[in-house]
């Protein structure tokens, strides 16, 4: 009786100690996936933190560019064409993807639309280029319609051309 009394605590003990090992590694790959997750998530996060400064340094330089166009073409009276030039260079795949979808589009016509996306208004893209407003308005009324848009979407799709 001994023996069987025994022997059932030895099979208890043995039990026990397999149970509390199971614990043991379950806690440590607990612990390990958790690692993982907070490596995963500061990832995340360090991503976002560059996603936020190149956002930021992107939108600095549009109002850094569109003071500097300011500065540099609305007193020259034959700047239109450099000032074209120059928004090609700066924001050269953007010109390049406008004209591959939208060939029916001027090269003033991907001027207008990239001033007005850069966030000029209309007094500004108007001293720019040496037009009058009305001009202008019929301007903006032309590639709506070569683009098939209201003049409402002309506005969102301008500005979402630089969108971040």
């Amino acid at each position: 009786m001994i023996l069987l009394v025994t022997l059932i605590l030895l099979a208890l003990a043995v039990g026990y100690i397999s149970w509390q090992k199971m614990r043991i590694t379950q806690k440590r790959l607990e612990a390990f996936n958790n690692e993982q997750k907070a490596k995963e998530l500061q990832g995340q996060l360090v991503e976002k933190v560059k996603e936020r400064i190149e956002l930021t340094q992107r939108s600095q330089q549009k109002h850094l560019l569109k003071d500097d166009l300011i500065a540099n073409y609305i007193y020259k009276q034959d700047s239109v064409q450099d000032l074209g030039a120059e928004m090609q260079q700066v924001y050269r795949h953007e010109f390049l993807s406008l004209q591959s979808q939208y060939p029916q589009l001027t090269d003033l016509d991907l001027l207008v639309l990239c001033l007005l996306g850069i966030g000029m208004n209309n007094d500004e893209v108007c001293d720019l280029l040496h037009m009058q407003k009305r001009t202008l308005y019929r301007r903006r009324q032309l590639i709506a319609q070569r683009l098939d848009l209201s003049s409402t979407q002309l506005e969102k799709f301008a500005g979402g051309l630089f969108a971040e």
